[in-house]
């Protein structure tokens, strides 16, 4: 049975975000990778430790109804009553362009009990985090896998704003620590980007 590759790697954000434009058309050669979602090799996903998933031109490549996308999957404990928490991070270092997610969840004879994009907020950077779009879903209890892609959304987001504040970055190993009056930042939602994963016990 044909495998589809699911490393889960560990990514740097680079200085500037690839166009669009340009994810959508590098998506579009692709050719699928798996003929079912049986075909998926499913990563283990422990709860309590966070993961990261990098949908791009390394990811497998599969059409859930909606068109063409990259993919990463993962394979359940079940069990508990569970939350996915999740933090989608910009492309770049600048904050505007991110990965909606679509979380599919299946059952052990791979069939769909759930599938839905969570609410993401925007989160301002903190000296551990960075900016990031954060959310939550519910994880069914009869839930065996978790298939992570992602779609176009109309319309676009609603841009992220920062109250006052402070903005903090390092010159070497010296925190550098200047006032902000705010601003407003335009989103773009990316067929690529990083997400982070945590299952969370309720």
């Amino acid at each position: 049975m044909k495998k589809c590759w699911i490393g889960l790697p560990l990514a740097m954000l680079v200085g500037c975000a690839t166009p669009v434009a340009w994810q959508e058309s590098a998506l579009a050669v692709r050719s699928l990778s798996c003929n079912s979602v049986r075909d998926f090799s499913y990563q283990p996903f422990v709860p309590g430790l966070e993961v990261t998933i990098k949908l791009d031109e390394t990811a497998p490549v599969y059409d859930f109804g909606r068109g063409k996308t990259y993919f990463r999957a993962v394979r359940l404990d079940g069990g508990a009553s569970q939350v996915l928490a999740i933090r989608s991070h910009f492309n770049g270092m600048l904050i505007g362009q991110y990965l909606q997610p679509i979380i599919a969840f299946l059952d052990d004879s791979y069939s769909l009990i759930a599938e839905g994009t969570p609410v993401l907020r925007f989160i301002r950077a903190t000296f551990r985090v960075d900016a990031h779009m954060g959310g939550v879903v519910e994880v069914p209890q009869n839930a065996r896998y978790a298939i992570v892609s992602t779609a176009k959304f109309d319309p676009e987001p609603d841009p992220a704003r920062t109250g006052p504040g402070i903005n903090v970055f390092m010159i070497g190993n010296t925190p550098v620590v200047t006032p902000s009056s705010g601003a407003s930042y335009k989103l773009t939602r990316s067929p690529t980007g990083e997400v982070c994963l945590k299952l969370v016990n309720q």
